[in-house]
């Protein structure tokens, strides 16, 4: 292989990993600005201690990549104090720039749940914009051979905004 020849497959070789490099950046800020919000549940369990809900949470994957979610892990907190926590491991796959369904498992204790709430009973009264719930985990996803473990989630919303209406921020 003459000297050119090396040359010309070094500059190439740099070129393809910057362009790697840049799409990949671009890929991570479209993810942020991805969206999650909720879209309906079912009460399987609910009993005292022990209650058992399934949550659909809608996904919008603004990247330009068909994404596969294999596993979702979050905890609920109600004004940072934590109520629950959610599961999730069925595989969902969201395509680019489209919206997708990931199904959710909550449990919690519903009498924990209850005194939380009932501390922040007043604000609520108040104003429903002092009362925040917050969703904070993990997802772990897939497109073609890359695999991302652990890609932090938070979605936080006031009760004011759930109740007017909770597609604003989407």
């Amino acid at each position: 292989m003459s000297t050119r020849t090396r040359i010309i497959f070094i500059v190439l070789l740099v070129l393809a990993l910057l362009y790697a490099g840049i799409f990949l950046y671009r890929q991570q800020q479209l993810y942020k600005q991805s969206c999650f919000k909720p879209r309906g549940f079912k009460i399987n369990k609910l009993q005292p201690f022990d209650a058992d809900i399934d949550l659909n949470l809608e996904f919008k994957n603004k990247t330009d990549l068909d994404l596969n979610i294999i596993s979702q892990e979050f905890d609920v907190y109600i004004n940072d104090s934590p109520v629950s926590h959610i599961t999730g491991t069925e595989k969902v796959a969201a395509r680019s720039n489209m919206s997708a369904i990931i199904p959710l498992k909550i449990t919690f204790n519903p009498v924990e749940a209850l005194i939380i709430s009932l501390n922040n009973i007043g604000l609520l009264f108040q104003d429903k914009d002092k009362i925040r719930i917050a969703i904070k985990g993990n997802l772990t996803l897939s497109s073609g051979v890359v695999f991302i473990n652990r890609l932090p989630v938070n979605i936080s919303y006031t009760i004011g905004e759930l109740l007017t209406n909770p597609s604003t921020k989407c």
